[in-house]
């Protein structure tokens, strides 16, 4: 029976895999048509951000080419807050391959660069974004200092900030920076203060990515009835996000839950949960979202 399982749920897992660089290429072509009708030196900044990153996961030469067409842009407009900005988007899409060949090298020379003209130019916000962008790349590579030295410079730039969304990631990359150093007591401190500063902005996307990390927090101490909590504070921030993709993040969200469910044990949970993303995900016609969800199902029953 189980054997037969296995089976049944990787036929569509099959299928899935057939038809995501379909998909993958029609959302390209339709991010390409709009850049393509772009007028705004902000619209099209942001576009080529877009397609370049999302290139990185299948055609990592054309996703260079659209970076280099960014900085390129940006440069033309002699516009220092969209140079800093195409800068940050090529350090950050470097950064999603940080563990491979030279590309933490080069994530950490943009990263350099956007900050150097942030400064120059008192767009402190920026400046304080790369600090904290390269303290995220240092954690995932393992070097705890040199991320905790990133923060305190983020910490120093940001005295003089009043936008409190700054300082509610400054906390949040704070509490990452515990945790890695196993200071769990100072990571709790962290999040929940970025949780107050976020919820006290009424920011939906603040108090969802601080109930993100309080429900991460909460699973790695295999307390899951409050990473559940938190989890589900974070999915129903959702419907405040006026985005095109929070349709989507629904779906991984609910596989999400599925997956905490399971990490407790309650199965019948789980696969509740699973079947639900699953029922969400085909109605969206989109395999990349069904994906991970099939392997979640696989993984409860192998």
């Amino acid at each position: 029976m189980l054997k037969f399982l296995k089976c049944l749920l990787a036929i569509p897992l099959f299928f899935s895999f057939t038809l995501v660089f379909s998909q993958q290429n029609r959302m390209i072509d339709s991010l390409k048509r709009e850049l393509s009708k772009a007028i705004k030196l902000e619209d099209k900044v942001s576009l080529l951000d877009l397609i370049s990153r999302s290139l990185m996961n299948g055609n990592m030469e054309e996703a260079e080419r659209y970076g280099k067409e960014l900085i390129l842009l940006a440069e033309k407009s002699r516009d220092r807050k969209q140079m800093v900005r195409a800068q940050l988007s090529n350090a950050v899409r470097c950064s999603y391959f940080a563990s491979t060949g030279d590309y933490s090298a080069r994530a950490m020379q943009y990263f350099e660069t956007a900050k150097k003209i942030a400064a120059e130019n008192k767009l402190y916000n920026y400046q304080v974004f790369g600090l904290l962008k390269q303290s995220a790349l240092q954690l995932s590579l393992l070097n705890n200092e040199k991320a905790s030295s990133f923060l305190d410079q983020a910490i120093s730039v940001a005295i003089n900030i009043k936008d409190d969304s700054v300082h509610v990631q400054i906390q949040l990359t704070g509490g990452d920076v515990h945790i890695a150093k196993n200071e769990k007591i100072e990571a709790l401190r962290s999040y929940l203060s970025a949780l107050r500063l976020a919820e006290k902005m009424k920011n939906a996307f603040l108090q969802r990515e601080s109930y993100t990390k309080l429900s991460t927090f909460y699973s790695n101490i295999e307390d899951y009835d409050r990473a559940i909590d938190y989890f589900t504070l974070a999915y129903n921030k959702l419907d405040e996000l006026k985005t095109g993709n929070a349709v989507y993040q629904k779906v991984i969200d609910i596989n999400g839950l599925g997956g905490l469910y399971a990490q407790k044990k309650d199965y019948e949970m789980a696969i509740k949960y699973y079947e639900d993303a699953l029922k969400m995900a085909d109605s969206l016609r989109y395999a990349n979202l069904e994906m991970p969800v099939y392997i979640s199902l696989l993984n409860v029953y192998i």
